[in-house]
């Protein structure tokens, strides 16, 4: 993904190994360290949706940690786009 300036915000969709291995709290981990803020949950169809505000260098990193994944876990595919800031003040775990 090429990262441009003044876009501080990503929307993920994830799919492979991503749901019942810890996925959304290793993301949800990772977003407080670097504190980047959104949401993760869980979709339906067995992948994981992802959105995350920080600036552009947090962002860069968390992007590399989400595409690993926890050690149980396996990211086939990794959708992502860029997103004109929500605002959001904290970083969740949706059910």
């Amino acid at each position: 993904m090429s990262t441009q300036e003044g876009n501080n915000a990503r929307h993920y969709y994830l799919t492979g190994r991503v749901q019942g291995v810890g996925f959304r709290y290793y993301v949800y981990r990772k977003a407080l360290e670097l504190q980047v803020k959104g949401w993760v949950r869980n979709l339906a169809d067995g992948r994981v949706e992802c959105w995350a505000e920080a600036d552009v260098q947090a962002l860069d990193v968390f992007e590399r940690h989400v595409r690993t994944g926890p050690s149980l876990g396996r990211v086939k595919s990794m959708e992502c786009e860029a997103q004109k800031l929500r605002g959001y003040s904290t970083f969740s775990m949706e059910v």
